[in-house]
């Protein structure tokens, strides 16, 4: 079966293997025919065109030969290359110019040396015709080459593409865990809350277990979305907020407006709750007295920007570093946007409390392109 293959191959190379070895035969001929002509040596056309297409296309069957002794001993061990072709090229210029020598002594029907000084003649070029056996194998090398630098490339491209994959894969699947370790740290808050509240005020733990659930349905309803509307996002802290108020009751009051043209930018899901919550957690809930919570959306010079704000006790750089809420935020935004997005923690510009800043690029969101 392999030599059938092999064979299949050489058939379908025949073709351009003759086309090749008719241009040296083509001007071996006119070369002939000048050559005869000036010396009137009585050779017909017919018998030219026999000696020279007849010597030339010897070299079809030898060029598939020294293609494969190429490969087989190729330039890399250039010692053992060099003994085995330095020999061959010599070995096939003879049979060449031999073979050339019964072509012109045997089909001419007058030619005018015997074979024996045809021989000799033909022998003088001798040099020139090893260099017919390197020049095919310089071609063959570099044509295989071209080959392995081709493959090499192309299997380069497709590393480079399979990396790419496995990045957004990698990157898909840190988001994902980001946003899980996010879920269950909400939800312990909130039942940790509830709790609180069941030896105090049992019917607001139920209005909070219900807003709750409400909120739980929400969010896996979202299933494992990597972007929401603006829009969505605000309504979904609402809902959340909702929740807290339950537990704060009128020592928590709420102020969260979304700028019109901000409404259908898209936003990573549940990217406001934790900072939301760490501004409860650490602003609110660390005193008695009524608090204000402030939640924006804007676009500012191409950018959109999401700030959330209370008048607590201040920035405390131990809420950054102790909880989870703004550590993840921050890696989610690292992980979506890199350079391109920001999260900034300082105190408002009245000097009391803290302020939380996070500034996006400001995509279109895909209902928006369509419209």
């Amino acid at each position: 079966m392999e030599r059938d293959i092999v064979l299949n191959g050489l058939m379908r190379k025949l073709p351009l293997l003759l086309l090749i070895w008719a241009i040296p035969a083509c001007i071996s001929f006119l070369q002939g025919w000048l050559i005869y002509r000036g010396m009137n040596i009585p050779v017909t056309p017919l018998e030219n065109a026999l000696i020279a297409f007849g010597a030339w296309w010897i070299w079809v069957p030898a060029t598939p030969f020294i293609v494969w002794l190429g490969r087989r001993y190729d330039a890399r061990s250039w010692r053992k290359a060099a003994f085995i072709h330095l020999p061959l090229s010599m070995l096939f210029g003879v049979l060449f110019l031999g073979w050339s020598a019964v072509l012109s002594f045997s089909v001419a029907d007058q030619w005018p040396m015997s074979f024996a000084a045809t021989l000799a003649n033909e022998v003088l070029f001798l040099h020139l015709v090893a260099l017919i056996y390197w020049a095919v194998l310089g071609v063959s090398y570099a044509l295989d080459y071209h080959a392995r630098y081709e493959t090499e490339k192309e299997r380069a491209l497709m590393l480079d593409l399979e990396r790419s994959k496995l990045e957004a894969a990698l990157a898909g699947a840190k988001l994902s865990a980001l946003q899980m370790q996010l879920q269950p740290h909400f939800l312990f808050n909130s039942l940790h809350a509830v709790s609180a509240l069941m030896s105090t005020d049992v019917a607001g733990a139920r209005r909070m277990l219900v807003r709750l659930a409400d909120l739980l349905r929400t969010v896996l309803d979202s299933g494992d979305t990597r972007s929401v509307p603006l829009r969505q996002e605000f309504e979904w802290l609402e809902q959340y907020l909702d929740i807290e108020a339950v537990r704060f009751g009128d020592r928590l009051t709420c102020d969260v407006r979304l700028a019109a043209d901000a409404g259908d930018l898209d936003v990573p899901p549940f990217i406001l709750q934790p900072v939301v919550e760490n501004a409860i957690r650490h602003g609110i809930e660390k005193r008695a007295a009524a608090r204000q919570l402030s939640v924006t959306g804007n676009v500012e010079e191409g950018r959109l920007v999401l700030q959330v704000m209370d008048d607590g006790p201040g920035y405390l750089p131990s809420a950054v570093t102790s909880g989870v809420g703004l550590a993840n935020t921050k890696e989610r935004l690292q992980t979506l946007y890199g350079a391109s997005a920001t999260l900034e923690i300082g105190t408002p510009e009245g000097g009391k409390g803290c302020a939380v800043t996070i500034t996006l690029p400001a995509p279109v969101s895909d209902h928006e392109a369509k419209a």
